[in-house]
C-alpha cells in the first residue's frame, strides 16, 4: 500500500476512534476476526523491529479499525495503545492519542485476564504517557 493511502487511513481511523465509546463495544466473537487481530499484532511487532514502517502503520491501523467495527478481542487493548502512540507521535495529536491510550487501558478489565497487562502497560506508559 502506498504511504498516501496509509496516511489517509490513519486520519480516518483517528476520527473514527475519537468518538468511540469503549463501553458500547461488544466482544469480538468471530474466530477469523480474532485470529486476524492476533496475526496483525505479530505483523505490527515484527515490522516495527525490522523497520518496515509502512507495513507497521498499515497493520496497526487495520487492528484499530477492526476493533471499532467488530469489538474487543484480547489483541484490542495493545492495538489501541499502539494506535494512540502513532496518533501522538506521527500526527502530533496528543489529546486524541492520549484518549485512545486511555480507551486501551479501560478495555483490559473487560477481557478477564485475557490480555498481556505487561505489554499493555509498556505500550501505554512506556511510550504514550511519556509525551
Amino acid at each position: 500500500r502506498q504511504i498516501v493511502g496509509v496516511f489517509s487511513s490513519l486520519f480516518a481511523t483517528r476520527k473514527q476512534l475519537a468518538g468511540l465509546d469503549v463501553d458500547s463495544l461488544p466482544t469480538m466473537t468471530n474466530p477469523k476476526q480474532v485470529q486476524t487481530m492476533k496475526l496483525l499484532d505479530i505483523v505490527c511487532s515484527y515490522s516495527y523491529e525490522s523497520k518496515r514502517v509502512v507495513l507497521m502503520l498499515d497493520a496497526c491501523i487495520k487492528q484499530a479499525q477492526m476493533t471499532a467495527l467488530y469489538g474487543i478481542s484480547s489483541a484490542a487493548p495493545t492495538a489501541l495503545a499502539q494506535f494512540g502512540l502513532i496518533v501522538s507521535g506521527v500526527l502530533k495529536d496528543l489529546d486524541v492519542g492520549t484518549r485512545i491510550a486511555d480507551m486501551a487501558t479501560s478495555m483490559a478489565p473487560k477481557l478477564n485476564g485475557n490480555v498481556s497487562e505487561a505489554l499493555l502497560i509498556a505500550r501505554t506508559w512506556g511510550f504514550m504517557y511519556g509525551y
